[in-house]
Parts: C-alpha cells; sequence; structure tokens
C-alpha cells in the first residue's frame, strides 16, 4: 500500500469520524434502484445507490493528490450537523504491479479509528466478497467529544483506483452493540454492496433495466 499516505488518511477519518471494473456482471447491482448517483474518478466511474431522502449531488467534496472524498447528507444535515451520511472515498492511480486486496484497505482505514478510541473501538468484519471487494461494521462507540460515529464500509479494486463507499452514523456514545435493528443495518448494508465500478466511458450494466 504504497500508493496511500498514512498521515492523510489519519487526518481524513478523524475530522470525518469518516467487480471488476472490466468484468461483466452476471446480474444487474443496479436492478431495482431507483435512484443511484455516479462519479468519474482517473479512467473509472464508480455508480452507487442514493438512499431516499438524500440529494443526488454530493453535499460537498475534496481532492487532494491521491485522495478524493464526496459526502451526501440527507435533507436538512450539513457537515457540521449530520446524523447520517453516504461518504465516498476514491484513491486514483494504483501504481503498475501493485496488488493490493480490498480486505487490506479496510485493515489500512481501521488504524486511525483504533487510534482516536483504543478503548471503545467497534469492528464486525463481514465475509470478504472476493479478492476486488471487501467490507465491514467498524467505528467509535466513544470519541472523547462524547459522541459515536459508526459505519459500514466497502471497498473496492478497480485496475486503476481503490474505493471505499461508506454509509456513517453519528449519535451519542453508546455501549455494546450497535443500537438500531438488524433490519436497517441490513437495509444500508445491502444498499452500500450494490456499488460498482466501470471504465470509464462503459456501463457495465444495463441501465434501463432497473
Amino acid at each position: 500500500m504504497k500508493f496511500l499516505n498514512p498521515l492523510l488518511l489519519v487526518v481524513v477519518l478523524l475530522t470525518s469520524f469518516h467487480s471488476n471494473a472490466e468484468s461483466p456482471q452476471k446480474e444487474n447491482p443496479m436492478k431495482g434502484v431507483k435512484r443511484w448517483g455516479s462519479i468519474p474518478v482517473v479512467k473509472d466511474t464508480i455508480y452507487f445507490p442514493i438512499p431516499d431522502g438524500f440529494p443526488m449531488t454530493a453535499a460537498w467534496d475534496q481532492n487532494k493528490p491521491g485522495l478524493y472524498q464526496a459526502w451526501f447528507y440527507p435533507d436538512g444535515q450539513t457537515k457540521e450537523n449530520w446524523k447520517d451520511t453516504l461518504h465516498l472515498m476514491a484513491f486514483p492511480g494504483i501504481p503498475k504491479g501493485s496488488d493490493t486486496p480490498a480486505k487490506q484497505l479496510l485493515e489500512i482505514i481501521s488504524q486511525p479509528i483504533k487510534a482516536a478510541c483504543p478503548h471503545d473501538f467497534l469492528s464486525e468484519p463481514k465475509l470478504q466478497q472476493d479478492a476486488k471487494r471487501a467490507s465491514a461494521i467498524m467505528g467509535c462507540r466513544k470519541l472523547p467529544n462524547g459522541s459515536a460515529i459508526y459505519g459500514y464500509y466497502l471497498a473496492i479494486q478497480s485496475e486503476e483506483s481503490m474505493y471505499v463507499l461508506a454509509r456513517e452514523l453519528r449519535q451519542g456514545s453508546f455501549v455494546g452493540e450497535i443500537p438500531i435493528p438488524k433490519s436497517l443495518q441490513s437495509q444500508w448494508q445491502s444498499q452500500v454492496d450494490r456499488a460498482i465500478v466501470c471504465r470509464r466511458n462503459e456501463m457495465c450494466f444495463n441501465a434501463n433495466d432497473r
């Protein structure tokens, strides 16, 4: 993971706390999705469902060398008072010869989260979907300011870039398991899991078959 700047990740995660592109799809990942967004990154385009109640465009984004980010908030929420966000991180330009499984990217992202709350770190790793897709629930039960931030993180690797799409929630501190119904967890996890990366200017799913 030499192409990732660990210090940059620490700043990003502590501050915000926040399919192979060429493989044909056997099943349309966007089938049944009425609202989906897309963001071009280098030679890729990442497609993902937009949750109900969220505007179709990002509330704000940030572009730094080696890292692009975009945040989507529900109507009425902002980067100052958000409680729910869809957060995209894109790490463009993987060097040739680099072989970085998606699971390893999630492990790297978890390090600054653990540093923020070493005694209240929350982690529920999911089964790795394949070498290019992995997901996990992780976060902080209690940050120094008394709040808790946690989310469901999906890492995707394409031939050109790495991506993390996360549904993150912020609330008061808690102990034990995430204090939201399992049915709601499953709902936003299944939405995030539908994200797909395609080659730029190519549609790797049938946009009309939704």
